[in-house]
């Protein structure tokens, strides 16, 4: 992978989970405010478990996980070299792509130190089975040199707490937060993110690869597919 590559893949991480989080302090307004956004009555912290304790609300069924496909051939991910060789997979076998969340952070530590934020933002996730713990930290510089406009009321730097799942949808991914805080701000925040990060993931998720599962374990996640091109 050249650097030109590696380095577009730093800003990416930057952009889609730090950038676009960060975006959320908009939040940090008050509700009077135009364009603020407050999250439904289900997912209010007192009125939420009141409406489902009378029966207003119904809790929704669980859903049906998905599991390995033990016949497929697996490819473990352990450096960008590894990714870059996804290429020479065959058009239309189906493969499973394994990567530990040790590995991956190792590697996204490697992409922020190449493009000069080691200094100024970091990214750690953790895979913990079904769900995915991300902890960030930017510099409020990094966000305004993206253009990002930071309300007056949120300066200085951010620390961002997210838990999420992730599920294949239509080839791509779909990202459901459970929980999300910037600065310990969470109230609203939630929908937001949903709404943020699911718009941007189509335009960097790879088109070449089809994704049919994607299996969250403890310490490592799984995507099944197929390479389309």
């Amino acid at each position: 992978m050249t650097t030109r590559k590696k380095t577009l893949m730093a800003i990416t991480i930057v952009v889609v989970l730090l950038t676009t989080t960060t975006t959320l302090a908009g939040a940090y307004a008050p509700a009077s405010t135009p364009g603020a956004v407050l999250p439904p009555l289900p997912e209010w912290p007192i009125i939420g478990p009141v409406l489902r304790f009378l029966g207003i609300i119904q809790e929704a069924a669980p859903e049906v996980r998905p599991t390995p496909d033990p016949s497929l051939p697996e490819y473990r991910i352990t450096s960008l070299e590894d990714i870059a060789q996804l290429r020479d997979i065959e058009t239309n076998k189906r493969v499973r792509v394994i990567a530990t969340d040790s590995v991956l952070n190792q590697m996204i530590r490697g992409l922020l130190s190449e493009a000069g934020y080691s200094e100024d933002a970091s990214l750690k996730v953790a895979f913990d089975d079904p769900m995915i713990t991300a902890d960030a930290y930017a510099d409020a510089g990094i966000i305004e040199a993206f253009g990002v406009d930071i309300p007056a009321s949120v300066r200085g730097n951010f620390d961002i707490f997210a838990t999420f799942t992730v599920e294949a949808d239509s080839c791509s991914a779909t990202v459901a937060f459970g929980e999300v805080k910037v600065n310990s701000w969470s109230f609203g925040l939630r929908p937001i993110a949903n709404r943020l990060i699911n718009e941007q993931i189509p335009r960097f998720w790879p088109e070449e690869f089809c994704a049919e599962s994607i299996i969250v374990m403890d310490g490592e996640a799984a995507v099944e597919g197929y390479r389309r091109q």
